[in-house]
């Protein structure tokens, strides 16, 4: 029973890193590849476009009073994306650069929702 529960948090886990790739990065590389940027700037930037693509969705979605479907609809166009771009980003994440910048950025994930569930642990609503 525990070896099956550990498969299902391994595969969860898989996903949930696949999900934040699809939209936390694929979408803003996609814009940003074409332009004359270093690899650190267009590492940077991907990511921020994309963090700034997600803000306009979700704020397009409020407005428009969206289903809550809209979640799987960026991130299926991020999936979209990414395999569009993929023999870009073979090329591209192999560099140590990019790797670097990659994991800075995931370090300031990591720290920003432990920051956000222990605001949400002890408020009034946790």
């Amino acid at each position: 029973m525990r070896i099956v529960t550990l498969l299902t948090c391994i595969i969860l886990a898989l996903l949930l890193f696949i999900e934040l790739a699809c939209s936390l990065f694929a979408p803003g590389f996609f814009l940003m590849k074409r332009l004359p940027l270093d690899l650190d700037e267009e590492a940077a930037y991907s990511v921020a476009a994309s963090y700034l693509l997600i803000y306009l969705f979700s704020l397009l979605a409020l407005i428009l009073r969206l289903p809550d479907a809209r979640h799987f609809v960026y991130t299926l166009g991020g999936a979209l994306l990414a395999w569009k771009c993929r023999v870009d980003l073979r090329e591209y994440y192999p560099l140590p650069e990019v790797k670097r910048i990659d994991l800075c950025f995931l370090a300031l994930l990591i720290w920003t929702g432990t920051l956000l569930s222990l605001v949400h642990n002890y408020s009034l609503e946790g």
